[in-house]
C-alpha cells in the first residue's frame, strides 16, 4: 500500500463485501473469521513511504 489513506479506503471498501475467502497473491489464505482478523490487523499497520523509525 502506498499510503495509510489508500489502505483505509481499500479496507473500507473490502469490509462492505461478503467475503468467503481472501486469497492474496503471496502468503496464506484467509477464510471466515480470519478475513475480519486480517482487516483489523492491517488497519492498525502503518504503511507507505512516510513511515519513520523509532
Amino acid at each position: 500500500m502506498p499510503s495509510n489513506e489508500a489502505k483505509k479506503d481499500w479496507i473500507r471498501r473490502v469490509r462492505d463485501l461478503d467475503i468467503d475467502i481472501m486469497a492474496p497473491q503471496h502468503g496464506r489464505l484467509f477464510k471466515g473469521d480470519d478475513v475480519k482478523r486480517f482487516l483489523d490487523w492491517f488497519e492498525d499497520l502503518d504503511v507507505g513511504i512516510a513511515i519513520h523509525g523509532s
